[in-house]
């Protein structure tokens, strides 16, 4: 027990010292930059506590290694797997769909094992997303009749819709994902809740008086884009978002087909409740993004909540 102890206080180490730094401004912009390569000790390491059924220690060092940097394919299959195995199939779909985007990243590119790795989440996916498709379809099949009535009465189904701008897990708070941030109290909200969802964001159970929320992080234009992309399927005349700013202000810009149909800040002291028209695009089926965006003369930003983003008749 001693020796193994010894040898995960080593694996951590090595992580802790070799996590890679946040993707560079040049790949923010969309610049083609090779990634740093992962330090060969690591991966054996995790190869090395898969392969022995150390599946738990694999989660948590996986998560470590990808706190800043989350375009790590080989690490995030581990991780993927190690969910599987440990009896967390929600979790492990999660990182499934998150590496099947990384692998079409240009900068994981020269990834070696990338068709065995789509082949392999494919495979599992269609065990793991069978509840997830039979939601979408009836969310879908259900889009000509919406009516909303409040806010607690829009269940979670809109999520399988929506697709987020991946982030590290840094980036997302997902501290509860690495034992939590020490330095502050245990009660904080990023110490007591958070998980990876299937969009690429982090899905919250409960955020003041909201339950089921995503959560994003907002940020200047400058810097790079930060989306959350919505499939609108069947005739609905109305576009309807509950969200929330967390810590600072964002402005919500919600562009369909390249045009912007309704910019506002979002405040920190309540949920906006918006309702907004599509006009001409009412019966397209159309993908509608919704842009979080960091006002380039405000200093600080943190994230953005969503209760809600969803297609209505009224």
């Amino acid at each position: 027990m001693a020796r193994r102890q010894a040898i995960c206080s080593t694996i951590a180490t090595i992580l802790l010292i070799s996590m890679p730094a946040a993707r560079s401004y040049a790949q923010a912009k969309g610049a083609f930059v090779k990634r740093p390569t992962i330090n060969v000790k690591v991966m054996r390491a995790l190869k090395s506590r898969f392969h022995n059924g150390d599946y738990r220690e694999v989660s948590q060092l996986a998560y470590r290694l990808l706190w800043d940097d989350i375009y790590q394919p080989e690490v995030l299959r581990y991780l993927g797997a190690s969910l599987k195995e440990i009896g967390k199939p929600d979790a492990a779909a999660a990182v499934m769909h998150i590496l099947l985007r990384v692998l079409n990243d240009p900068t994981c590119s020269d990834y070696a094992q990338a068709v065995a790795a789509r082949r392999w989440c494919d495979g599992q996916l269609k065990r793991l997303d069978t509840d997830v498709r039979k939601q979408q379809e009836q969310h879908r099949a259900a889009t000509p009749t919406r009516e909303f009535t409040k806010p607690d009465a829009v269940d979670d189904t809109w999520m399988a819709e929506v697709t987020a701008d991946l982030r590290g897990l840094h980036g997302l708070y997902a501290w509860t994902l690495v034992g939590g941030r020490k330095d502050v109290d245990k009660k904080w909200i990023h110490n007591r809740l958070g998980q990876l969802h299937r969009s690429g964001a982090k899905y919250l159970t409960e955020v003041e008086g909201r339950n089921g929320v995503l959560f994003a992080v907002p940020l200047k234009e400058s810097d790079r884009l930060s989306r959350l992309t919505v499939r609108k399927a069947g005739p609905a005349p109305y576009l309807r978002i509950g969200t929330r700013a967390y810590g600072f202000p964002f402005v919500l810009d919600v562009v369909v087909e390249g045009k912007s149909v309704s910019a506002q800040t979002i405040g920190t002291d309540t949920w906006e409740d918006l309702k907004i028209p599509l006009d001409e695009h009412a019966d397209q089926d159309v993908e509608i993004v919704l842009k979080l965006v960091v006002p380039e003369d405000q200093k600080w930003h943190e994230g953005a909540y969503f209760d809600y983003v969803d297609f209505f008749q009224n």
